[in-house]
C-alpha cells in the first residue's frame, strides 16, 4: 500500500517511478488532416488510455470518429472500450470535446 498512498499524494516514491499530476500535451496541425481547420478535438485522458495506445492512434482515431459523424460521448467510450481490449492494467478515463 506504500506505493498506493504515495502515488495518491505523489510523494517521492510515485515520483520517482515517472508519476506525476502533470499532463502530457500534445499539438496536432489538423490542417494535415482534417480539411476542415475548425474540427478541433480535445482529448484528456488518463494513463491508461495511453498505455496502450500511442498519442497519435488516439488523434487519429477521434478525427476519424468526428468525419464519421460520432459524437464527442461515443468517441470517448470507444476509446475506453478499445484500450480495455488491448489489456491495459490501469483504470481508463477518457474526456473529449469537439470545437466548432
Amino acid at each position: 500500500y506504500r506505493y498506493a498512498v504515495s502515488r495518491s499524494l505523489e510523494g517521492s516514491l510515485a515520483t520517482s517511478l515517472g508519476i506525476t499530476s502533470e499532463s502530457d500535451l500534445f499539438t496536432i496541425n489538423l490542417a494535415e488532416i482534417s480539411s476542415r481547420v475548425s474540427d478541433g478535438i480535445i482529448i484528456q485522458a488518463s494513463d491508461g488510455l495511453f498505455e496502450v495506445l500511442d498519442n497519435e492512434e488516439v488523434g487519429r482515431d477521434a478525427v476519424e470518429m468526428r468525419k464519421r459523424g460520432l459524437s464527442a460521448t461515443d468517441c470517448a467510450q470507444y476509446l475506453c472500450e478499445l484500450a480495455k481490449k488491448k489489456g491495459t492494467s490501469d483504470n481508463v478515463t477518457v474526456i473529449i470535446v469537439y470545437l466548432e
